[in-house]
C-alpha cells in the first residue's frame, strides 16, 4: 500500500519534482505502447516511423501519426494528472475540477467568444512570428526558426483530410484530445499547485500560461498562446469547473480543423489562418473583440455570482 501521508507532508517544490518524475515516466511507457500498436497494426517498426518523422518525404503515414500523438497525449498529460490527483486527495475527479459547471449558459458564450476571437489570434500570431532576437542570440534565433518549421510541417501533414471521415478523426486526435489532456495538467494540476505555493491565483494563471505556451516549443505563436492560457486560466477559476477551460480550448482547436477542411474542399475561399492577418481586416478584428469580451465578463460575473451563493 502507498502511503499518501507522505505525498502529503512534501514541499511545493518536491510535488512539483514527483509531477515532472510521473509525466516522464507515463510518457516513455506510452510511447513506446503507441510504437507497439503502430507495428501491430500497420508493421511500421520504430526505427522506421522516427525516420519518417523528418517529414521530408511524402511517405509519412498519417495514421499511425495521430495514434502516437494520441498515445503521448495521453501519456504525457492524462494519466500523470490522475495518478498525481489520487496521491494528494481521496477525490481525484474533485481535485481535478471534473464537476458540473454551474452555469449552462456560460457554455455557450465561450463558444460565441472563442469563435469571434479567432481573427485577434491570428492577429497575434502574424505579429509574433516577425519576433527578432539581438544578434548575439542568433544560435537561438535559428533553433527556434528550425523548431517552428518543423512543426509547422507536422501541423501541415496532420491537418491533410482528404474526406470528412479524416476531420472527425482529426476532431478527436486535434481538438478534444488536447484540450482534455493539458486542461487536466495545466489548469487542473499546475495551475492549482502554484496556487497553493505562492498563495496568488493570479501568479498561478500567469506562470501556468507560461509554461503552458512554452510547451508547446513554438516560439512564434508564443504570445497568443500565453494570451489563451492566462484566458483558459481565469475560466477554471471564475466557474469552479475545469469543463469550462475544456470546452474554450477544444474550440480553438476544433475550429482551426474545421475550418482549414472547408478551406482544403474550397468550401471556404478564404484561408482561415490569414483572418485578421491584414491590414484591412482591422475591423474584422476590433469587431470580434468588442463583442468578445463583453461575453467573457458576463460568464466571470455569472459564475463569481453562482459560486458566492453556494
Amino acid at each position: 500500500m502507498i502511503d499518501r501521508n507522505y505525498f502529503h507532508n512534501m514541499t511545493h517544490l518536491q510535488r512539483m519534482l514527483i509531477l515532472i518524475g510521473i509525466c516522464l515516466i507515463a510518457a516513455t511507457a506510452f510511447t513506446m505502447l503507441g510504437y507497439g500498436i503502430i507495428n501491430l497494426i500497420y508493421g511500421i517498426q520504430m526505427a522506421d516511423m522516427q525516420a519518417s518523422m523528418a517529414f521530408t518525404n511524402e511517405n509519412v503515414n498519417i495514421g499511425a501519426l495521430k495514434i502516437l500523438q494520441s498515445m503521448m497525449s495521453i501519456g504525457i498529460f492524462i494519466i500523470p494528472a490522475f495518478i498525481y490527483s489520487w496521491l494528494y486527495s481521496d477525490h481525484p475527479f474533485q481535485y481535478l475540477g471534473l464537476k458540473k459547471a454551474k452555469d449552462n449558459f456560460s457554455l455557450l458564450l465561450i463558444v460565441a467568444a472563442m469563435l469571434l476571437l479567432i481573427p485577434f489570434i491570428n492577429t497575434l500570431g502574424e505579429w509574433n512570428s516577425y519576433m527578432k532576437l539581438p544578434s548575439f542570440l542568433s544560435g537561438i534565433e535559428q533553433w527556434m526558426r528550425e523548431q517552428e518549421d518543423y512543426l509547422a510541417q507536422a501541423t501541415t501533414v496532420l491537418l491533410k483530410m482528404p474526406d470528412i471521415r479524416e476531420m472527425f478523426v482529426n476532431i478527436v486526435v486535434i481538438a478534444f484530445l488536447p484540450a482534455l489532456s493539458e486542461e487536466l495538467m495545466f489548469r487542473g494540476v499546475i495551475q492549482r499547485q502554484f496556487s497553493d505555493w505562492f498563495n496568488n491565483k493570479n501568479v498561478a494563471v500567469i506562470l501556468t500560461a507560461f509554461i503552458f505556451s512554452a510547451i508547446h516549443v513554438q516560439f512564434y505563436g508564443f504570445i497568443p498562446r500565453f494570451l489563451l492560457g492566462i484566458l483558459l486560466g481565469y475560466l477554471y477559476i471564475w466557474s469552479g469547473s475545469l469543463w469550462l477551460s475544456v470546452l474554450a480550448h477544444f474550440v480553438n482547436n476544433g475550429a482551426a480543423v474545421v475550418f482549414t477542411y472547408l478551406y482544403s474542399q474550397q468550401i471556404l475561399t478564404t484561408n482561415p489562418d490569414k483572418v485578421g492577418t491584414e491590414f484591412s481586416d482591422i475591423i474584422i478584428v476590433l469587431v470580434g473583440l468588442a463583442i468578445a469580451i463583453p461575453l467573457i465578463m458576463i460568464i466571470r460575473k455569472r459564475n463569481t455570482i453562482l459560486i458566492s451563493t453556494e
